[in-house]
């Protein structure tokens, strides 16, 4: 072919060509998927199930090891508390509770027929409600502290992770930079929630002394709910804990 007539068969070449077409020419790159973001509301996909979120969301609960959270804003807070007023855990917590109270008699004591139990359920509903609102939105908001619990995980040693659950109940991360400091705004949120209940009560259960005890009950459900958001997640995915302790040694 003349020189000419090769230019003029490269100017008629198409603009764009398959690379696989051309002899010896490497083969196209594979687009990466972009990492997941791990700092901002929806981060990674969850894998918990059974009470606790199975898809990422800023208002879950719980924050997972390592997970970066943005803070809540206020209104947030108020969504947060709202969402966890009406959790599929409440339905359970609330009449296990109430009946627990019926079958010991227990303050606040309204009976133990039918009508008395179906009263304990909507104390106990208000008495969440109200902890939530306080703790969680309004005092949170006040003393500008996160709600929510900062799990551990499998990849610290057992004790540690009981000691840190333990100090959760009087302790809150700083919304400003997440400094761990005195939980204000859930021990107010409790103690406010128990001298509540000295208005709906019944009179004999409407004193300083049932107000106390139900202020000693709220910290030990702070507790158990600790519990529960540190070591759920391994009763229900235990491959995930063998994998992350095999990955220590």
């Amino acid at each position: 072919m003349a020189p000419e007539d090769e230019q003029v068969a490269r100017l008629r070449m198409p603009a764009e060509v398959d690379a696989a077409a051309l002899p010896n020419a490497p083969e196209p790159a594979a687009t990466a998927e972009p990492a997941p973001l791990l700092d901002g509301p929806e981060s990674a996909p969850r894998n918990y199930t059974l009470f606790l979120s199975s898809s990422a969301s800023k208002y879950t609960t719980v924050v997972r090891p390592g997970e970066k959270r943005a803070p809540f804003t206020v209104r947030e807070k108020f969504i947060f508390a709202a969402r966890e007023t009406v959790s599929p855990e409440q339905f359970f917590t609330v009449p296990f509770g109430a009946g627990y109270s019926q079958l010991l008699n227990g303050n606040p004591k309204f009976g133990t027929n039918s009508a008395g139990y179906g009263e304990r359920v909507g104390v106990a509903a208000f008495r969440e409600a109200s902890d939530h609102f306080l703790s969680d939105a309004v005092y949170a908001s006040t003393f500008r502290q996160d709600p929510r619990y900062f799990r551990d995980g499998p990849m610290v040693p057992f004790k540690t992770r009981v000691r840190h659950l333990l100090i959760s109940v009087v302790t809150s991360h700083a919304d400003s930079d997440g400094r761990l400091e005195p939980d204000y705004s859930g021990l107010l949120g409790r103690a406010s929630t128990a001298y509540l209940t000295e208005y709906i009560y019944p009179h004999v259960s409407a004193n300083n002394r049932v107000a106390a005890e139900t202020f000693g009950y709220s910290i030990l459900g702070e507790l158990g709910g600790n519990i529960f958001l540190e070591f759920w997640p391994d009763v229900i995915h235990p491959h995930s804990r063998r994998k992350n302790i095999e990955s220590q040694q």
